[in-house]
């Protein structure tokens, strides 16, 4: 088998999740051709998604020495060192993608989280706007947005973006709490209780979800149904701190002691 027919069968066996085999099958092509840019490439493209973000990082850099103009190993490297929150040399890989295709959706997304990372807040949504001009309809790219706006303590503009983005994915418990925590922030507790019940549908076995309900209906001075809530979120997890002093405190509303 030539070593473009191994790569042919690694990546397919990469794209249907069979990890295993398609890293030996690129470690083979490595072997015999140890400058293989699209093995190196694909090989730490699989490490990062088994969470060996070093490795990727290695991996990647070298497939980029050889093919230096290659745009997704640009972005799978950016996302690598996004995950070892080397946000500046992200940044800089997320940058040469854009000066290639721009825009470009990985690459854009990328660089607004590196930004959002820094702290430069201004810039992730500027970045985030040129990408929603070509795809208004990105769910990630507004959910970024969003928290980008929540982190300027803007609210209003965060439920906005939050509020777009669960329209397309309505489905994502995540999203849902951070829209509950934004309708907390805006008094508005009727609607951060609907959110943060229906991420606890999604995920009844989440303690954190249970928590911020049970936190919600006791600033709603509703503390008979927010004990349930947080007695539920301690059994799930017992090392809760926060869900167990919030206990206390709601069994203390209801005079139980």
């Amino acid at each position: 088998m030539s070593h473009a027919e191994k790569l042919k069968k690694a990546v397919s066996q990469h794209q249907n999740g069979d990890f295993e085999n398609a890293a030996l099958l690129y470690r083979q092509v490595l072997a015999e051709e140890p400058k293989n840019a699209d093995a190196l490439h694909m090989l730490g493209l699989l490490s990062y998604q088994e969470g060996q973000a070093d490795e990727a990082v290695g991996l990647i850099s070298r497939s980029l020495e050889i093919n230096p103009e290659f745009s997704p190993a640009m972005i799978n490297l950016g996302n690598a060192l996004l995950a070892t929150q080397n946000y500046s040399k992200a940044e800089e890989m997320f940058r040469r993608a854009l000066a290639v295709q721009d825009p470009e959706t990985g690459a854009s997304l990328g660089l607004a989280i590196c930004l959002f990372g820094q702290g430069r807040h201004d810039e992730a949504i500027e970045c985030l706007d040129r990408l929603l001009e070509t795809e208004p309809e990105n769910a990630l790219a507004l959910y970024q947005k969003a928290q980008s706006y929540k982190a300027l303590e803007n609210f209003a503009a965060a439920r906005e973006y939050l509020s777009k983005a669960i329209e397309l994915i309505p489905d994502n418990p995540h999203w849902l709490i951070s829209r509950s925590q934004t309708n907390q922030f805006l008094a508005e507790f009727e609607l951060a209780e609907t959110d943060c019940r229906r991420a606890c549908d999604l995920e009844p076995d989440n303690a954190g979800y249970r928590h911020e309900l049970g936190l919600i209906l006791r600033m709603m001075s509703r503390p008979a149904e927010a004990e349930p809530e947080l007695l539920a979120s301690t059994r799930v997890d017992t090392l809760l701190t926060n869900a167990c002093i919030n206990l206390v405190n709601a069994c203390r509303d209801q005079g139980k002691f």
